[in-house]
């Protein structure tokens, strides 16, 4: 009986650490796709904007140049719009479960619907204001916000 649980903990024990290492590799390959795709989308880009943009600062860099400045745009405005995503969205989590706790404790429900409601409302124009930033910021260094974006 005692080796049956014993072999049980040990098969417990490789299935976690296997389930971990094929975690573990999902998110180098998901990683190593979303940079494939900033690469392709930014030699993409640099290629557009040689051809089209008529300023002479992108005509006197190098294809190199180029594609490095596109490159840190497209991460750039990748990572702080997910940044507010992330953040935005943990606040809404907090009024959600202050509502719950608000409405456990004995409080009318319309109060909790009123602290959840308003709080996500509140958060989503918060969230389109911070978004409207990076937006203006990206879009006044002469970058199409389109042309950023990885799908």
């Amino acid at each position: 009986m005692w080796w049956f649980l014993g072999a049980l903990i040990i098969v417990g024990i490789l299935a976690s650490s296997i389930s971990g290492a094929s975690k573990k590799n999902a998110e180098i390959h998901e990683k190593s796709e979303k940079n494939r795709l900033i690469e392709a989308r930014a030699r993409a880009y640099a290629d557009y904007l040689r051809r089209t943009s008529g300023t002479s600062a992108i005509h006197s860099m190098s294809d190199a140049e180029l594609i490095e400045h596109v490159t840190s745009a497209i991460r750039g405005y990748t990572k702080e719009t997910e940044e507010t995503t992330n953040g935005l969205g943990l606040f809404a989590g907090g009024a959600i479960i202050l509502a719950i706790f608000v409405g456990a404790s004995g409080a009318p429900p319309i109060v909790a619907i009123l602290i959840a409601g308003g709080g996500i409302w509140f958060l989503y124009g918060q969230y389109k204001k911070e978004i409207q930033k990076i937006d203006e910021s990206y879009t006044s260094k002469g970058f199409e916000l389109d042309r950023l974006k990885i799908q």
